[in-house]
């Protein structure tokens, strides 16, 4: 456990850094798609930001193109 850490702050950081991650990769990958699925890509965008971590999950899962 790193010193001068609460219990469970290095859990928080994991998890946050994860969700960024995700959110992250979904942004990077909706710019680079030619086509995407359901919606138009400003509306992944906004979902993608506004609903980290569920949005970039929902984007790869229903909105990417295989």
């Amino acid at each position: 456990m790193a010193a001068g850490l609460a219990p469970g702050t290095a859990a928080a950081i994991v998890v946050l850094v994860a969700a960024a991650g995700i959110a992250a990769y979904s942004l990077v990958d909706l710019i680079r798609a030619e086509q995407v699925r359901y919606l138009e890509k400003p509306w992944w965008a906004l979902i993608i930001c506004v609903t980290i971590p569920w949005g970039g999950l929902a984007y790869l899962i229903f909105g990417k193109v295989r």
